[in-house]
């Protein structure tokens, strides 16, 4: 394979990457944002976090279940991004492509135990605290490792077109100053953390299939 189908992949993926974003937060705001997985990315005490697991079983399921998808999909529009551009910046593509193996493996872990805790709440079982803060901090290590990824492909992408400059700057910033916000909660911030999250996730999906179909388009 060549830089073509490298980009040709990346902008597709990331095409399929924003469809099913698009679904996940339209399944959340129809339901009232029940079946969000926010909430339970951060402490709570056990008897809230368990009522709040049986209330946002059903839709949660289905959140998970196409958040499985989107995995799959950011994987490759992301890994495809960084093989077509990687011999501009070679030792940070290869630390992206790392870093990117390792949010896979956080992604999916804190969806298996999140299916765990709906499993024991749907029978009637409270979590224990130690099971809360296991789900927090895969969570949090989850949301860490995304931003540390995210700021390192900045450096690898083009940074010719305003397009380009944007998805660089946006990369490079967005989760860095939202993650934060979500995890460490300053000044009762947590909200406007995740809102920064969304934007930076969908705005850099449309502004990632853009660059990589102008650079496929033009060469």
């Amino acid at each position: 394979m060549n830089q073509q189908h490298f980009l040709k992949l990346s902008f597709w993926l990331s095409l399929a990457a924003l469809i099913f974003f698009v679904l996940v937060t339209s399944i959340v705001i129809i339901n009232g944002g029940v079946g969000a997985q926010e909430p339970f990315e951060y402490f709570q005490k056990i008897e809230p976090y368990t009522d709040a697991l049986k209330i946002a079983g059903p839709v949660l399921r289905q959140v998970l279940f196409l958040d499985t998808v989107f995995i799959l999909c950011y994987t490759g529009a992301i890994g495809f991004a960084v093989a077509a551009f990687y011999n501009r910046n070679r030792p940070v593509a290869w630390f992206a492509s790392l870093a990117l193996i390792g949010l896979v493996v956080l992604d999916n872990w804190e969806n298996v135990i999140l299916i765990q805790s709906l499993d024991l709440a749907a029978q009637g079982v409270s979590l224990t605290t130690n099971q809360i803060l296991h789900q927090v901090a895969v969570s949090s290590a989850k949301w860490l490792s995304a931003s540390a990824l995210l700021f390192s492909i900045s450096f690898v992408l083009p940074n010719s077109s305003l397009v380009e400059k944007l998805l660089v700057w946006g990369t490079r910033l967005g989760m860095a100053i939202g993650v934060p916000l979500f995890i460490y909660n300053p000044l009762d911030t947590r909200l406007i953390g995740t809102a920064i999250i969304g934007l930076s996730m969908s705005g850099g999906f449309v502004l990632l299939a853009l660059v990589t179909k102008g650079r496929y388009i033009t060469r």
